[in-house]
């Protein structure tokens, strides 16, 4: 909605009803949209952030204001790139249009004042209530790392963002060279000679994936606040072929529809630990000590409402464990290691993850020692959760 209040208001109705489109329909959008993440959050406040500045530098400076205020939102949503972001692309718009002046009329005092108001608050109390474990992990691990350690080596490349470009704008990205190449062909291409607000919203677009190709950590969703500028440009840029950017977005939309009645329900399956963890919040396990075996689901902790440990080696415990300015950060889960689980005699749960995507989930409970020999040690597996295509299919629409 907010895509077509913009883009109307910069433009006109048409584009705006064709970016919201065309937004609406990119695979991105469609999916953190629906997701339980910040970004789409995020996503929301950059966009209103970004351009409310420009507005308040075409139209009315009184849209300042709604541009800190947007902005100290996205700070609270996912921290200082809230701000920085907006501005070093609001300051780059003005270095290019030569017009740094305006900076004196962007009403910085007081709107620096209104965005501390709104969002200084909460990390006060956090500093205050947590002290320096939350100095070091939101500002250290979660902003500073990531931006100088690379978090997954799998996504460092150069071509990721690219790549991320493509996949997450689809079906729209594959439609941007045959368009840019015929209006080349027609009328040629010049940034210097584009309206001031194509202008602005390339500045923001290529700054966000410039900013973010910088960064060494790496993710699917840091360049999404850039789809905002893009599907505004892109409708742009198919003026006058309206019924052709229907007909995609209508056949885009139905393959989406058919992707969250048949894949959708069984990949979010694959990824939760809900069965296991109904299952654990029904069993009287007692003061018995559970324990995730392989990869650790916190979803399982969530629908089990009980502690689960994560199992590892004592020498594994000591090179996971969090408390320094490393990636360690992230693992809060409670430990226990495998050499006290082993001379336990009051018996404990074992959750048993699957190691590949497709494999079954099983709950084993042991009783006795194993390093003890007078012990009744006995080991059996009490659930099992299989992976079944169709038996997903039919719990996920209560189907029999």
């Amino acid at each position: 909605l907010y895509t077509f209040w913009f883009s109307s208001k910069v433009y006109d109705r048409k584009t705006g009803w064709t970016a919201a489109l065309i937004l609406g329909t990119s695979l991105e959008f469609w999916l953190l949209s629906k997701a339980v993440v910040t970004d789409a959050a995020l996503f929301f406040f950059m966009s209103v952030s970004i351009a409310s500045f420009y507005l308040g530098y075409r139209e009315d400076r009184k849209y300042y204001f709604l541009c800190y205020a947007a902005a100290a939102l996205a700070v609270l949503t996912k921290g200082p790139i809230g701000l920085v972001l907006p501005g070093l692309s609001a300051i780059l718009f003005l270095l290019w249009r030569r017009d740094l002046r305006e900076m004196l009329h962007v009403r910085l005092i007081s709107g620096m004042v209104l965005f501390l108001l709104l969002c200084a608050p909460w990390y006060i109390y956090m500093t205050v209530y947590h002290g320096t474990d939350f100095l070091l992990n939101f500002f250290g691990v979660h902003n500073y790392l990531r931006a100088t350690v690379a978090e997954h080596q799998s996504t460092a490349h150069w071509w990721f963002y690219i790549a991320m470009y493509f996949a997450g704008f689809f079906p729209w990205s594959f439609f941007i060279l045959p368009a840019l190449f015929r209006k080349w062909k027609e009328h040629g291409l010049s940034f210097a000679r584009a309206d001031t607000a194509t202008q602005f919203l390339l500045v923001w677009g290529v700054t966000v994936l410039l900013v973010f190709q910088l960064i060494a950590t790496k993710y699917t969703t840091y360049t999404f606040p850039s789809l905002f500028a893009f599907a505004i440009l892109t409708a742009k840029l198919l003026a006058g072929y309206d019924m052709a950017v229907g007909r995609k977005a209508l056949m885009t939309g139905a393959v989406y529809t058919l992707l969250v009645l048949t894949v959708v329900p069984v990949l979010t399956y694959m990824r939760s630990g809900k069965g296991p963890g109904t299952a654990l919040a029904s069993m009287d396990t007692g003061n018995e000590i559970i324990v995730y075996e392989n990869e650790y689901r916190t979803s399982t902790v969530f629908y089990s409402g009980k502690i689960i440990y994560r199992l590892a080696s004592a020498d594994e415990i000591d090179r996971l464990k969090p408390g320094t300015l490393s990636w360690n950060a992230k693992n809060v889960m409670p430990f226990y290691s495998k050499e006290k689980l082993k001379d336990n005699k009051d018996g404990y749960f074992i959750v048993v993850s699957p190691r590949t995507e497709m494999g079954d989930t099983e709950i084993i409970e042991v009783k006795g020692s194993a390093s003890d020999e007078n012990s009744d040690y006995r080991r059996g597996r009490i659930y099992r959760f299989p992976f079944d295509w169709a038996a997903i299919l039919r719990d996920s629409y209560h189907i029999g």
